[in-house]
């Protein structure tokens, strides 16, 4: 009687495993991928286990024995995460390896504009067209991009919005004809970004009252003198009550900005001078008469005040 022949697979190293490189900024939903090899004839890859770490904190079980070789970790803006994996094949071999970043990344923050062309402060010819370029170094294609200019060096005025072109650089441009009845030629120049609804941001709304502890947008045709006086009753209740996502607030009296796990990152605020955002890290002071833009990860309490 023929017997049939049997075969077995040797398989006598583990797997190896890593997650692949990505980019410094990523979009708060960060695309993660890994890829593995098992040893040549051997039973092939299983699962593999994915780890992250948050602000270079301890390793966390993200995904257990995943098959997939790719997935989509909800970050939160403002914070690092780092990512390694370990493959585990079909014949219960484990790799081996200690814990080690092998990819970083920071989830998407406010964004980062700044002027390509022409350079800042540079005096434009009235009537003349120009060509203005920007670079955002944020990889967040819903943002927006409003360009200013300034006519009398004492206001700046918004020449438009325009959303940000994608394809690198990251950017864009769009063109700027000084008007002739301008009192002068422009002589600064100013881009500043906004997250667009349905990635942390929310939407203006026109207010004819101030309300306490809500930041505020206010033009100024011409330049006032010792700033905008605000008159109003005292507060004992210091109390700011944040939502999900970016919220533009102001404290009712010079403090520390708190440290909360709800609001892990830094609070924005607008330096007119030098037309750009300038952050304030946790532990440092917070201004009364200043706004400030905070991302908290759900809704929460910000005490702001003595």
């Amino acid at each position: 009687m023929d017997t049939p022949r049997g075969f077995n697979t040797i398989d006598a190293d583990g797997p190896t495993s890593s997650v692949n490189a990505l980019p410094a900024v990523s979009p708060s939903d960060i695309p993660v991928s890994w890829t593995g090899t098992d040893d040549d004839g051997g039973a092939g890859i299983a699962g593999f286990d994915v780890y992250v770490s948050v602000d270079a904190g301890p390793w966390e079980l993200w995904l257990d024995n995943t098959a997939a070789n790719s997935a989509t970790y909800p970050g939160t803006a403002g914070l690092v995460y780092s990512f390694y994996c370990i493959a585990t094949d079909w014949v219960g071999h484990t790799e081996v390896k200690a814990p080690v970043v092998e990819a970083t990344t920071t989830a998407n923050a406010m964004p980062r504009i700044a002027l390509a062309d022409p350079a800042p402060h540079t005096m434009l010819n009235t009537g003349d067209t120009y060509v203005i370029t920007w670079i955002d170094s944020d990889p967040d294609s819903s943002a927006t991009i409003s360009l200013y200019w300034d006519t009398d060096t004492n206001a700046m005025n918004n020449t438009e919005s325009v959303p940000r072109e994608s394809g690198p650089p990251e950017g864009g441009t769009t063109s700027l004809k000084p008007a002739r009845e301008d009192a002068a030629a422009p002589r600064d120049l100013a881009a500043w970004g906004v997250i667009a609804e349905g990635n942390g941001g929310g939407s203006y709304a026109q207010v004819d009252a101030i309300e306490a502890k809500t930041g505020v947008w206010a033009y100024a045709p011409t330049a006032v003198r010792g700033g905008l006086t605000v008159r109003g009753r005292p507060l004992r209740d210091y109390a700011v009550v944040l939502h999900r996502g970016w919220n533009l607030i102001a404290p009712t009296a010079t403090c520390v900005y708190p440290d909360l796990s709800q609001v892990p990152g830094p609070a924005w605020y607008w330096d007119g001078d030098a037309a750009l955002y300038r952050s304030v890290p946790h532990g440092g002071q917070l201004l009364t008469g200043r706004a400030y833009w905070v991302y908290a990860t759900r809704d929460v309490t910000l005490t702001l005040g003595p």
